[in-house]
């Protein structure tokens, strides 16, 4: 890695962790979703302004998606979240585990993923991941050969209740040759959308 861009990398982290930081004082809307009790925890995509969208974008984020928690439960102590590559439908690997512990009357406040493309290197895609809590932010990453030609979307799942120990899909980056298959809700349509050829679901965990 060379100075210049590690340097990059460290700027982008920085950067999104300066935002969520930020962002972690505002008050946050436990009725969003009345299908919810109000004592649910759940994560949702959070609802940015167009400064903190223009102050994420500084650092080079080009493909980025913040989750906030909603009523964060005591008892979640263990947080992890991850990134599962799909190639032809089946999962080929899985990315950059990250786990934060939370301590003491610490609670996850957000959780963020990035896919940012490389300026030097055009077969090339690095995935930034962030978990922030009250206290503390926790980044991780990593890069992955890609082929440049193919089409690229992506999207992410609203409002989610959260159950300890499941697996939650937060995102999709999706990559295919020709058009690619976006729909809204990635755990109702994961058979259409690994007919895509590359797919990246980002994944997370809460657990006791």
């Amino acid at each position: 890695m060379t100075i210049k861009s590690f340097n990059m990398k460290l700027l982008i982290i920085l950067i999104l962790s300066s935002f969520l930081i930020l962002a972690s004082c505002k008050q946050v809307d436990s009725n969003k979703n009345n299908s919810l009790s109000n004592s649910d925890t759940a994560i949702s995509t959070a609802n940015l302004s167009s400064n903190e969208k223009n102050l994420i974008k500084i650092g080079g984020i080009d493909n980025y998606y913040v989750f906030e928690v909603i009523n964060p439960k005591d008892a979640n102590k263990n947080i992890t979240c991850w990134v599962d590559l799909f190639e032809g439908g089946k999962l080929k690997t899985s990315f950059g585990k990250l786990t934060t512990k939370l301590q003491g009357n610490d609670k996850l406040k957000y959780i963020s993923i990035a896919l940012n493309k490389s300026s030097i290197n055009t077969n090339k895609r690095e995935l930034i991941m962030s978990i922030l809590t009250n206290n503390a932010a926790s980044q991780g990453s990593f890069v992955d050969e890609t082929d440049p030609k193919l089409g690229e979307a992506s999207v992410a799942n609203q409002q989610q209740k959260v159950i300890d120990g499941q697996d939650i899909n937060l995102a999709a980056f999706i990559q295919n040759e020709g058009g690619t298959s976006v729909f809204n809700s990635i755990s109702e349509n994961m058979t259409e959308l690994l007919k895509n050829q590359r797919v990246y679901i980002f994944k997370c965990k809460f657990e006791k």
